[in-house]
């Protein structure tokens, strides 16, 4: 129920079949520019038996980076074994390590930089926005506290009556209320935004609901409205790449005649319970 904070299609991988050293005058260092090729986004083994990481989940280790090494090279130096998605692994090692990588790009890494390569609980943090210590930070909790409220008030308007489209305009406009209390919009400046592209779309760049039926991606027609017995997900996320902060919250909902059923009512969601759930 709580995704990623640090959203894989914010980056565009870039492709490359060799790799290179370069200097350039941009930056005081020389980068190494990874290679790219179909196996690298591909799950790690799972047999996780020798694997430090997965035996330790405190388990850090520090790396310094030679010439002609590949970020890939170092995940599967590291990280094999552990059944993990390189695509994530990638992308939390650059959260831990912005400057060691050119505008935080996981294709432009400085040789020599030395890489802090995050724990599984490390990297469960930065990628769940679960508080690992037992307790929401206060930029957390508010942020969490936001998403939660745009859940809610979507669940309440996922009626019959309302195409998804339209809900989805609706639920916009209360995600940019709760993006301007949390400091991440600006009022004014939404008040004059172009309409077809709002500024919400930097920190939830998807939609919040899709149908849910054989597939859990099921088809339908986004125009049609809503009715008695549809199920759908509700699923609202806000993302903060400057802040390696993201947060989504999902439950799935099916349409009653008079109120909705929450199919996940029973899962912990609330902070204080999420916080309960990680002290046990």
């Amino acid at each position: 129920r709580i995704y990623g904070g640090i959203m894989i299609r914010l980056l565009n991988l870039i492709l490359f079949s060799t790799t290179l050293i370069f200097s350039t005058t941009s930056f005081s260092q020389p980068i190494v520019i990874l290679e790219y090729r179909g196996s690298n986004n591909q799950n790690l083994s799972e047999d996780i038996s020798n694997n430090i990481f997965m035996m330790d989940p405190d388990h850090t280790e520090k790396h310094t980076v030679p010439k002609g090494q590949s970020l890939s090279e170092i995940i599967d130096d590291y990280y094999s074994g552990s059944g993990l998605d390189k695509r994530f692994l990638k992308l939390a090692i650059v959260a831990a390590n912005p400057r060691a990588f050119a505008q935080q790009n996981p294709n432009f890494m400085f040789a020599g930089a030395t890489l802090h390569l995050p724990s599984l609980n490390q990297i469960q943090a930065m990628v769940l926005g679960i508080p690992i210590n037992g307790k929401f930070s206060s930029r957390q909790l508010k942020i969490y506290s936001a998403v939660l409220n745009v859940k809610n008030e979507a669940t309440k308007i996922l009626r019959p009556g309302i195409s998804i489209n339209q809900y989805h305009i609706e639920i916009q406009k209360i995600m940019e209320s709760e993006l301007i209390n949390v400091g991440l919009l600006n009022k004014n400046e939404v008040r004059k935004q172009d309409k077809k592209n709002p500024l919400s779309l930097k920190y939830f760049m998807h939609g919040t609901s899709h149908h849910l039926g054989l597939d859990v991606h099921d088809v339908g027609n986004f125009d049609c409205e809503i009715e008695i017995g549809n199920v759908f997900t509700v699923e609202p996320g806000i993302y903060i790449r400057e802040e390696n902060l993201g947060i989504r919250l999902e439950d799935d909902i099916l349409v009653g005649e008079n109120e909705n059923i929450n199919l996940m009512n029973e899962i912990p969601i609330l902070p204080e319970e999420i916080e309960e759930l990680m002290n046990k």
